[in-house]
C-alpha cells in the first residue's frame, strides 16, 4: 500500500475596487488537497470573505469541496548546439 499525502494549506487574497478607490474585499481560506489518483484530487476548504463598500459591510462564509483534474506535463530537455 502506498502512502497517502494530503496537502493542507492556508491563503489570503485582497481585492482593490477602483469604483470605491480602496481595498474593499479580503478572502481567507483554509483547506486541504485530497488526492484520489495521480490526476484527480478534491480541494476541500473553508472560505471567509469580508466585504466593505462605501455604504455597507458584509461577510460571507462557505465550505466547499471542488473536484480538480491535475494535468502533469513532462519537461523535454533542450538540445545543445553540436550535441
Amino acid at each position: 500500500m502506498r502512502s497517502y499525502h494530503p496537502g493542507p494549506y492556508v491563503s489570503a487574497e485582497v481585492f482593490y475596487e477602483s469604483q470605491y478607490q480602496k481595498w474593499n474585499t479580503t478572502a481567507l481560506y483554509a483547506g486541504c488537497l485530497l488526492p484520489l489518483s495521480k490526476h484527480f484530487q478534491f480541494d476541500a476548504y473553508y472560505e471567509h470573505q469580508n466585504i466593505t463598500s462605501k455604504n455597507a459591510e458584509s461577510a460571507a462564509k462557505s465550505v466547499r469541496v471542488d473536484p480538480e483534474y491535475v494535468l502533469l506535463i513532462k519537461a523535454v530537455p533542450r538540445r545543445t548546439p553540436g550535441g
